[in-house]
């Protein structure tokens, strides 16, 4: 065997992995695990004694930050009368003013900061929403996307008892119809999950 300009240490490894394919993709998985590159989805794939958890610690890094987000948080709290518009949960640490057309796909000048844009959410439910599992309609109504039916019988009971359901409206800055459209029609996961 010739490795052109090869260590020991890489003649070492070679021999170590030259008959075993399957030992070799489980410790990439490992490494890359440890590196945070990626998370092992089947825990079949490896045994609960080959897996080794990573290292956790700090690391500094520039961030970018959103100027204006501050103030949209600030006006959708308000027009929402600190209450999400599904549950009327009014922790302020559980909220999320959510973006209906993204931050990322909107524009600086009109749509990333305009009230109208945002909607008070919990956690759950701007999450569900930011993944596109949930949505509203233009006259105000929770949309459940057909995804969900093919989770759990919890998941399905819990989303299924929300769809129909009126959202709580702002006393101010009502969702505008076109970001509602947008979301609808790039976010919402509108088509069920086909399991071959």
């Amino acid at each position: 065997m010739g490795l052109l300009h090869g260590s020991k240490l890489d003649k070492s490894v070679c021999l170590d992995f030259l008959d075993n394919w399957d030992a070799l993709i489980i410790e990439v998985e490992i490494i890359k695990q440890n590196l945070g590159l990626s998370i092992i989805s089947n825990k079949n794939e490896i045994s609960d004694d080959v897996i080794k958890i990573p290292l956790g610690m700090d690391k500094l890094s520039q961030q970018k930050i959103r100027i204006g987000q501050s103030f949209f948080r600030r006006a959708i709290l308000s027009a929402y009368s600190n209450r999400c518009c599904i549950t009327g949960i009014d922790i302020p640490n559980l909220l999320r003013a959510s973006h209906i057309k993204p931050w990322k796909d909107s524009n600086d000048i009109n749509e990333k900061t305009n009230p109208q844009n945002g909607i008070l959410f919990n956690a759950l439910h701007d999450t569900a929403f930011d993944k596109g599992y949930i949505t509203i309609s233009t006259d105000y109504k929770i949309i459940v996307s057909p995804q969900i039916y093919e989770y759990g019988e919890k998941t399905r009971f819990y989303f299924s008892s929300l769809s129909g359901q009126q959202i709580c409206l702002p006393n101010r800055f009502l969702p505008s119809k076109t970001f509602i459209e947008y979301h609808n029609n790039v976010i919402f996961k509108n088509k069920a999950l086909y399991k071959d």
